[in-house]
């Protein structure tokens, strides 16, 4: 499977083929890239676009302009899809788990962006799912994973990397 990590002015994939984890790719898209594209659909400021990003993301604007926002956003996101595409074919993948410090537009989960990445399984991030797959067992008293993609990734890399190396 496949971890994206998706930041502001980039997105981070992290694959995980059996014991082996790895870095595989950095593509320029980011968050960033979303507001710009309202920005320039409706020529607004930033500021001003960056809170249509928002207040779309929790769906606070009328039918139409939640309509509007999401065909601008998936446009956009479409080249995003690609490159995720291009990875999937290259290294052989089927899932893939994404996570972001923010709230995704929720056409990322469904089929017609699912096919822009070439038919791989595209989920939100699930800390204690990918724990499971890995063989651990996930405790943890805070529901709530924000920001363990981060944490989860450097030890899951630790504990499968070589033990004799310099390193460890």
């Amino acid at each position: 499977f496949v971890l994206i990590e998706i930041c502001e002015e980039e997105t981070h994939v992290i694959v995980a083929e059996g014991a082996s984890i790895g870095f595989a790719n950095t593509i320029s898209w980011g968050r960033t890239d979303l507001i710009r594209a309202i920005q320039e659909s409706f020529d607004v400021s930033f500021s001003v676009a960056r809170r249509m990003f928002d207040l779309y993301s929790v769906r606070q604007a009328s039918p139409q302009m939640l309509h509007a926002l999401e065909r601008i956003l998936f446009s956009h996101a479409a080249d995003f899809g690609a490159a995720l595409g291009k990875i999937k074919t290259r290294l052989d993948l089927k899932d893939a788990y994404i996570a972001a410090s923010f709230e995704l537009p929720s056409f990322l989960w469904g089929a017609e962006f699912r096919a822009c990445a070439g038919r791989m399984r595209v989920v939100p991030f699930d800390a204690p799912a990918i724990v499971r797959e890995l063989g651990f067992e996930w405790k943890s008293e805070n529901e709530g994973t924000q920001g363990v993609f981060s944490a989860l990734a450097p030890f899951l890399s630790f504990y499968f990397s070589p033990h004799d190396d310099k390193m460890t």
